[in-house]
Parts: structure tokens; C-alpha cells; sequence
């Protein structure tokens, strides 16, 4: 069963979808406040806080707030109706934090050993992809990140954003033909309240790297307008 906000994850649920739950004779509004209690933070939820392969899992073992997040989002899925009902409290009312993360190391011929950005499928509890549905997003970029075309991709089939906020600093000038042939794809994005992108530019001496960063930055307001327009 599909929930409002996207496809579920197919893999059966633990219990039967006709089995009755105390949770379900209680009124949707006072549901509705138990799932906020649960599942709503104060603070944005990266990748490995919200979906966690084993590998993650292992690597970040000793953090109780990794492990108290998982565990939330499991107890709900005890029915299909629960588990729909909690999503969407849950994609509603957190900020979903796009970003990459290293997890292995590579010698590399001039900078020594550096670390290899591994790129996750953004998802939320059951498996539902997150960006893909979330309504609020960060996301940062610059320096090394290369994941931009990535986080467009997934953002593209997001029919639900009301906010948007994109920060780019430090960027290469590699980095920011990147993102010039990426984030096109955005125009076709409505967002409902707000957008905001912050530029950080690095000010190149050479004149052609310092018109792109400019180039760049002045489209950033026109992509602004374009997903803001009703």
C-alpha cells in the first residue's frame, strides 16, 4: 500500500494490516501528536542518521543519537496504516540535510592519502527515498563534493518541497561548470515558501574564473524566481 507522500518499501510489515493496534482507536489528531514526539528533531537529520546500511550501523555504533533515531522509526511500522501515518509526520516536519560522507581512503599521486566520498541513497525510515519527498532540504557544497548532479537528480522528483536552502562555498572552478550544467534541471522544481542559495565565491585573480563565479552567482537569482514562481 502506497502512502500519501510516495511508494513504501515492499517489504512486508511485521504484523497484519487488518490487526487493530490501541494506537488506532485514539483520534488522527492525538496520533498525529505521538508521532511528532517521536520523530521530529530540532535538528537536520543527515543519511546515516535516518537510513543506515551495516556498515554505517557499525561505524557509528557509540552515538545513542544514531541509535535512538532508527529504533524510533522502526516502532511504527508495526501496520501499514501506522507506518503511512508516521511517515508523513515525518517527512512533514523535519529538515533533511543532503550530504556526503568518506568512508575509505585512497592514496592519491600528489595530495597523499586522501579520503573516497561515499555517495548514499538518501532514504528515510522503511526505505522511502527522502529527498525525493521530503518538504524541507539543506545542502552543502564545495571543495571536494562532487554531488551535485546526484542531489539534482533525486531533487527533480520531489513534488512536495515547501523550502530549499543550498549553500555553496569554496568552489572550484570544475565544481562550478558542475553545477551550471546541473542545476537547469531545477527550474522545473515549484517550491511553495521559500528558497535560498548562499554563494560563497573564492575571487579568482584570473579574469575568466572570476566572470563564471560571477556568471554563476547571478543565475542562482534567476533560478531562485523560476522555483519560487506560482
Amino acid at each position: 500500500m502506497a502512502s500519501q507522500d510516495g511508494p513504501s518499501q515492499s517489504t512486508p510489515l511485521p504484523y497484519s494490516n487488518n490487526q487493530t493496534f490501541p494506537l488506532l482507536k485514539l483520534p488522527r489528531e492525538l496520533r498525529n501528536k505521538i508521532y511528532r514526539s517521536v520523530l521530529v528533531h530540532d535538528y537536520y537529520l543527515a543519511p546515516s542518521c535516518y537510513y543506515m546500511e551495516r556498515s554505517i550501523v557499525e561505524q557509528m555504533s557509540a552515538s545513542p543519537r544514531i541509535r535512538s533515531i532508527k529504533a524510533d522509526t522502526q516502532m511504527f511500522c508495526v501496520s501499514q496504516q501506522i507506518h503511512d501515518e508516521a511517515r508523513e509526520v515525518f517527512l512533514n516536519n523535519n529538515v533533511f540535510e543532503y550530504q556526503e560522507t568518506y568512508d575509505s581512503f585512497r592514496r592519491g599521486p600528489t595530495y597523499g592519502i586522501y579520503k573516497i566520498p561515499r555517495k548514499f541513497q538518501v532514504r528515510s525510515f522503511e526505505g522511502s527515498d527522502a529527498i525525493k519527498n521530503a518538504r524541507r532540504i539543506v545542502a552543502n557544497f564545495g571543495g571536494r563534493n562532487d554531488m551535485i548532479a546526484d542531489f539534482v537528480n533525486l531533487l527533480v522528483q520531489n513534488q512536495h518541497l515547501r523550502s530549499l536552502d543550498l549553500s555553496f562555498d569554496n568552489m572550484t572552478a570544475s565544481l562550478l561548470i558542475v553545477c551550471q550544467k546541473a542545476l537547469p534541471q531545477l527550474e522545473a522544481i515549484k517550491v511553495r515558501d521559500s528558497v535560498d542559495f548562499d554563494f560563497r565565491p573564492r575571487y579568482y585573480r584570473f579574469r575568466t574564473k572570476l566572470q563564471r563565479e560571477r556568471d554563476f552567482e547571478a543565475y542562482l537569482g534567476v533560478l531562485k524566481e523560476k522555483m519560487l514562481a506560482k
